[in-house]
């Protein structure tokens, strides 16, 4: 993903989960800046304001994108984007075996990114004609196959770090179900094995 970036000369600067990561992405693309970040209640917005932030293949939001894991990740990587500007989640969308979505469904992203000051917007970028998904598709074999686009607009105005950890502290204080089945099934795992433990 931060090779295709750069190679529509953005200004790029990329962050990792691990130093071994940097290390071999700074040996490939030895242009563009990287830094080792996990999240860990570490606030981002002081390090630098970003056009845009993209999160591709984040673990935060793997089991539930309502949790509140996901909504401190959120607003940690929220507050690193300048005002007017936009976050952005790629996401796999593959339905497999006729059933249209085999992990998280496509609003679990935009539920979360709702409770955001901004405006959300949700695109479906389809596979190639090249790629066998879009054929089943056209066939009527399968939903349709692609790179799902869910972004969150700022507002013009600047929010600064003490309104987000009151965003946070306020959202907080509502409970909210899992995002989806899948969400569900996941916590109630967990559960049972913590239970069993």
């Amino acid at each position: 993903m931060t090779r295709a970036l750069y190679a529509l000369s953005l200004d790029v600067v990329a962050y990792e989960r691990c130093a071994e990561s940097v290390q071999s992405a700074m040996r490939e693309l030895p242009d563009v800046e990287f830094h080792c970040w996990k999240h860990d209640g570490q606030y981002l917005g002081n390090v630098r304001e970003f056009d845009f932030v993209l999160v591709h293949d984040s673990p935060e939001f793997k089991q539930n994108w309502l949790s509140e894991r996901s909504l401190r990740t959120t607003v940690d990587l929220a507050s690193c984007v300048q005002p007017g500007g936009t976050l952005l989640f790629l996401l796999r969308h593959d339905p497999v075996d006729g059933v249209e979505h085999r992990g998280h469904l496509p609003s679990c992203c935009s539920r979360l990114l709702s409770l955001f000051p901004g405006t959300t917007q949700t695109t479906l970028l389809p596979d190639s004609f090249r790629d066998q998904r879009t054929w089943n598709w056209f066939l009527g074999r399968q939903f349709r196959s692609g790179d799902l686009v869910v972004s969150l607009r700022l507002p013009e105005t600047p929010i600064v770090q003490v309104e987000w950890q009151r965003f946070v502290e306020r959202e907080l204080q509502h409970p909210r179900e899992p995002c989806c089945l899948r969400a569900r099934a996941s916590r109630n795992e967990n559960i049972r094995l913590r239970r069993a433990a």
